[in-house]
């Protein structure tokens, strides 16, 4: 950069770039967290389709276990699953940009990181 930053900006600019790795870390958590979900979900889903349709099994909605039908149940974990997956996706696509604006200011204010974040970078 070709002028000097005073120390205000330099604090704010460093409160940013902080903001920024906090938001990654927190989505790569949450990555991580829906990732076991959709797992999760894809295990029952392999067990529950061995079984006759109109077999009971129990479902978890919320904190409340519902008697149903096999055949009730496929749709709804499903779609739970796959909603799963779009959110996966829109994290994975949210931490990239994130990623390129810090890697941006970063390059820009020749901002070193020091710690152990630093080496995922």
């Amino acid at each position: 950069m070709a002028r000097e930053l005073s120390a205000e900006q330099q604090k704010q600019l460093m409160t940013q770039y902080q903001q920024l790795r906090e938001q990654i870390d927190h989505n790569y958590s949450r990555i991580s967290q829906l990732t076991t979900d959709r797992n999760e979900h894809d295990l029952v889903l392999s067990q529950l389709r061995r079984l006759e349709s109109h077999r009971r099994c129990w479902h978890q909605i919320g904190a409340v276990l519902a008697e149903k039908s096999v055949a009730d149940v496929l749709p709804a974990l499903t779609h739970t699953r796959d909603k799963m997956a779009q959110s996966i996706q829109q994290l994975t696509d949210n931490v990239e940009q994130l990623e390129r604006s810090a890697d941006q200011l970063q390059k820009k204010y020749s901002i070193r990181q020091v710690g152990p974040s630093a080496s995922r970078s």
